[in-house]
């Protein structure tokens, strides 16, 4: 393709794309740049009943529940062709504090950010290390 078709296309596929991104934001299923941070909490909102958290860097937990006041910490990653070995990262963090949630969300979504799969947690469970972490990297494996 030649430079001025490509720069063309370049154009309009980012209108294309900044439509859906503010489409996204008025619906408020994206809260801020991260975009597969913000689809995970916004699916475990709808999944669990959720009302997230309003500062987003808020530590310790990125919901709690309306009907029982549990609290829901979210960790999302996404898998794709050009990215086969994501994974949760920084887990092992949050083994060290004292119980800030009660149940931890995994989530993973697929190349086309659909929810593929969804892994609810208990904190004691997770707690006790029934989990594999990989402490070199602090990352989370299912």
């Amino acid at each position: 393709m030649k430079p001025l078709r490509k720069l063309d296309k370049v154009k309009s596929l980012m209108k294309g794309y900044y439509s859906i991104e503010s489409q996204l934001k008025r619906l408020e299923v994206i809260r801020s740049r991260k975009l597969i941070h913000d689809l995970g909490e916004w699916y475990a909102s709808v999944i669990f009943g959720l009302e997230l958290a309003t500062n987003q860097s808020q530590k310790g937990y990125d919901g709690t529940q309306k009907v029982t006041g549990k609290k829901f910490q979210v960790k999302t990653h996404r898998k794709t062709m050009g990215n086969p070995n994501a994974t949760w990262i920084d887990l092992s963090i949050l083994k060290e504090s004292i119980r800030p949630f009660d149940y931890l969300v995994l989530l993973h979504l697929n190349d086309e950010f659909k929810l593929n799969s969804l892994y609810i947690i208990p904190f004691a469970e997770f707690r006790k290390n029934n989990f594999p972490i990989n402490r070199k990297r602090t990352q989370f494996k299912v």
